[in-house]
């Protein structure tokens, strides 16, 4: 069994994949709990742990989910992302610009006088984006940050990301993803595009095919990524990163990411190549399960997790109609 833990507003990721890519009857080894059933409390079945969403956990939330692993683990239990090691957006591109990976650095807003332009502002923690388009010196950064609304303006992980110009010599950006899972890296797709913020691929041509899927079934970056996934130490997420003169650079390690597009969303030209790194991902999935439901005990245990995951979603569906959001 793996129990998949992340947060129910951001449970999108996890629900749609398994809605779209897996049948009914091989969803069985995953059980998704949310955060907010607080897990700790009650949860150490014998399962693989894999924790998700680690932008999004509070700070009161880390201590007890450090202590949380730990009693995992003397249970033999596997624990994959545990929180306290797993670096947030600001402390990964830190570290990675001391390693001489990424020559760019974010800056939090104590720091904004120290960057180099161009730069985007956006949310450390958060998944959406760059807030606006280019900033090319201090006066457009003061009078973007005068027009946010009060939410971005004075959140605490607002950063400035300095900009570093990946494209190829025909103008384009590619965007690389791949995914680790716990000992297993996956390619997971090229986006192609003209515009340098990429959320999915708007140039479909023939070039751009021919290299995600050469990309897809070659992978010519496993041995330097897995090198970052070391460096980063994080057990699973997708990593999105350009190439620039052949060396990479990373834009970010997602820990709750897209783990496939949308079926009826999906271009029929990259079917194909995307069904293709789906068939490898829910193998890689089937690895990490630690095969230990061998009695009708544990199943009937089982059993009665997912009844109680069941109400927890409707509580939460609930919570979120009437209160709105609880997470970024």
């Amino acid at each position: 069994m793996i129990v998949y833990v992340i947060s129910a507003d951001h449970a999108y990721t996890i629900r749609d994949y398994l809605r779209d890519w897996v049948a009914p009857d091989e969803r069985k080894f995953i059980q998704v709990i949310y955060y907010e059933e607080a897990p700790w409390r009650w949860l150490a079945l014998p399962a693989t742990y894999l924790f998700t969403d680690i932008e999004r956990l509070t700070p009161g939330e880390v201590p007890i989910l450090m202590e949380y692993a730990q009693r995992l683990r003397a249970r033999r239990c596997r624990v994959l992302n545990a929180a306290g090691t797993v670096p947030r957006r600001l402390e990964l591109q830190n570290r990675l610009f001391g390693e001489g990976i990424n020559p760019f650095r974010l800056w939090p807003r104590a720091a904004f006088d120290q960057v180099r332009f161009p730069a985007f502002l956006r949310r450390a923690n958060s998944h959406s984006g760059s807030i606006g388009d280019l900033l090319h010196n201090p006066g457009q950064l003061a009078e973007r940050l005068r027009s946010l609304p009060e939410s971005d303006r004075f959140a605490d992980d607002l950063v400035l990301v300095e900009f570093f110009d990946t494209r190829d010599h025909q103008g384009r950006y590619h965007k690389y993803s791949a995914i680790r899972t716990g000992e297993t890296l996956l390619p997971r797709h090229v986006f192609t595009s003209l515009n340098w913020m990429l959320k999915a691929p708007d140039i479909l041509d023939a070039p751009a095919l021919e290299l995600e899927r050469d990309y897809v079934r070659q992978f010519p970056h496993r041995d330097a990524l897995g090198r970052i996934f070391t460096i980063a130490g994080i057990d699973f997420g997708r990593i999105d990163y350009s190439l620039q003169g052949g060396n990479i650079r990373v834009w970010e390690i997602n820990t709750n990411p897209t783990l496939m597009p949308r079926k009826k969303a999906l271009a029929e030209s990259r079917r194909e190549v995307i069904e293709e790194t789906h068939r490898m991902f829910l193998q890689a999935l089937r690895t990490l399960d630690d095969g230990r439901i061998v009695d009708s005990r544990l199943n009937a245990e089982w059993a009665r997790v997912r009844a109680r995951h069941r109400r927890a979603v409707l509580a939460c569906f609930w919570k979120r109609k009437i209160f709105g959001k609880d997470r970024a």
